[in-house]
């Protein structure tokens, strides 16, 4: 902090009065910024004496308990390694010069040393030294001249009311994102979006013209099978007539990603909604058949809400599709992305390469959700089933005879299933797959599994699914530090061995394979626990049922 020499903090300060003595621009802003770097190196030389001399010059007032020696390791370990990496810089230069090059977008190479020669640099450090020693020689006379002159507000209290109000805002935000209240969450999103669209509506004066066409004559049909299912959705007065026709939607995307050619996410789109549809079953025997009536005003608001949200995102769409070529993003990732990466399929290779760190921020975010989801249902128990009414005098009501035909299917399905789910995962960067799109297929079999079998007990895997999540989050992560063989976090490395393409990427597919088989898993055997069946003639509310 200081900068003294010997310490990595002298080379760091060197390097930066040097940049400033050689900016570019005119003479007198060159100066002024030294000027600037010079003073506050000098205060920041002094206040490092300051707090060394204090906290070895005596002790006075309450005397406060030496830290654990694990407490002590950390800042031990961080000054030795200033002083090593003073003396001996180099090992630095590959990493700097890497953190160089992708700040300002250009090829640059930075070499560290102790000893930069007699030059402008070193002699405002030796000034800063000086200026900064006295200071720290007189810091007695220093304080009582300046004590008069102290501000009425100092930067402690600034930095304290900063802090208050930091807290205080997130206790408001806090306390709409912690509301119990899903209508509160779900409205969220939309208004957000709705202003989002309201400002654009005044900033964006001049749009650029429509390159080419857009759309085709096939669009406006799947566009008019969206529009059926989002009424149905609105009309249905059950349950299940919901996700019925919130399935139509669901399968009409996936027809559309097929039909522009994103195989990758219709997959995905396809297997989400498959599992989708399965945790919902589990979720509806538990809930009501029919929706509850509501009042007219909560009616309106929400209609408003999503009219609102609707309009948004149709704007949104008009105003940015199609009014531009291909963006030089993405022609890099055409024209590199296999030599860089190994990989021929883009999407993978923007997914697990190139957007690697954004890959695994969500997969952390998908291990809480699931890890999450668990430690709630595990604390809380569902609500219990309800029993459907079935005329015992036929086989159907037996639920073992009446799962013969799916549980003949899937012995047949299962091994098709585990083997389509590996061939996924490895040919993910190469064709379409990888490791989302393995994990869902996996995740269908289980599926399968609990549709066939006759009870909730005999349908759970009893797998270790938090273990599951917490390796492929640790898998992906650990991917990351390989990179650093070739420089940097997450870095793709990829080589042939007998002909064979062999990439990190799918190491790190692996972890996100895990990870999603582990929260698939989490929710069909936490959902799918049977607790006591409710007959529908019983209230809807119950309370909770006690097991010892």
């Amino acid at each position: 902090m200081a900068g003294v020499p010997l310490l990595l903090g002298f080379i760091s300060k060197e390097l930066m009065l040097d940049a400033f003595f050689e900016m570019p621009g005119p003479a007198w802003v060159s100066a002024l910024v030294v000027a600037g770097g010079v003073l506050t190196s000098v205060f920041t030389f002094a206040y490092s004496g300051r707090i060394v001399l204090g906290a070895l010059a005596g002790r006075s007032g309450r005397l406060v308990p030496e830290g654990a020696p694990a407490f002590l390791a950390v800042p031990a370990i961080a000054a030795a390694a200033g002083l090593a990496f003073g003396v001996v810089p180099f090992p630095l230069d590959s990493w700097i010069s890497s953190a160089a090059t992708a700040t300002i977008g250009q090829e640059e190479s930075v070499y560290l040393t102790l000893w930069h020669g007699l030059t402008p640099a070193l002699a405002a450090s030796v000034v800063v030294m000086l200026v900064g020693t006295a200071l720290v020689l007189a810091r007695h006379r220093v304080q009582a001249v300046m004590a008069p002159l102290a501000l009425p507000i100092s930067g402690l209290a600034v930095v304290d009311r900063l802090r208050a109000g930091t807290i205080s805002l997130g206790v408001v935000v806090g306390g709409w994102a912690g509301s119990r209240s899903p209508r509160l969450h779900l409205a969220i999103p939309p208004v957000c979006l709705a202003l989002f669209a309201l400002i654009g509506v005044f900033v964006l004066r001049d749009l650029p013209p429509v390159v080419g066409e857009p759309s085709r004559p096939t669009d406006w049909v799947l566009v008019a099978l969206v529009v059926v299912g989002t009424l149905g959705a609105v009309l249905a007065r059950t349950r299940i007539a919901a996700i019925v026709v919130l399935g139509v939607v669901g399968f009409t995307m996936t027809l559309w990603y097929f039909a522009l050619g994103a195989a990758d996410v219709a997959i995905t789109q396809l297997l989400v909604e498959i599992l989708t549809v399965c945790v919902m079953v589990l979720l509806l025997r538990r809930l009501p058949l029919r929706f509850q009536r509501e009042k007219k005003r909560p009616r309106i608001v929400a209609a408003v809400v999503a009219v609102g949200a609707g309009v948004a995102t149709t704007l949104g769409v008009w105003a940015f599709t199609g009014r531009r070529e291909m963006s030089e993003a993405a022609a890099y990732y055409l024209r590199e992305g296999e030599e860089l990466t190994g990989g021929a399929n883009i999407v993978n290779t923007i997914l697990v390469d190139f957007r690697a760190l954004d890959t695994l921020g969500e997969l952390t975010v998908l291990g809480v959700a699931g890890i999450a989801m668990a430690v709630l249902l595990h604390g809380r128990r569902p609500a219990p089933t309800r029993s459907a009414h079935l005329d015992t005098s036929t086989p159907l009501a037996d639920a073992a005879v009446n799962s013969v035909f799916v549980r003949s299917i899937t012995r047949l399905l299962g091994p098709v299933i585990i083997a389509l789910s590996m061939i996924l995962l490895l040919r993910g960067h190469q064709e379409p797959g990888g490791g989302f799109n393995a994990a869902l297929i996996g995740g269908a079999g289980f599926a399968l599994l609990y549709l066939a079998a006759p009870s909730d007990t005999s349908a759970r895997v009893k797998w270790p699914y938090m273990v599951l999540i917490g390796a492929g989050v640790a898998i992906a992560t650990a991917t990351g530090f390989l990179g650093y063989a070739d420089g940097s976090f997450l870095r793709p490395l990829h080589a042939e061995l007998f002909g064979m393409k062999l990439t990190s990427a799918l190491v790190f597919d692996v972890g996100v394979y895990l990870a999603v088989i582990g929260v698939v898993l989490a929710a069909f055997n936490l959902l799918g626990r049977q607790r006591r069946v409710v007959h529908d003639d019983e209230p809807t509310m119950i309370k909770e049922v006690s097991h010892r």
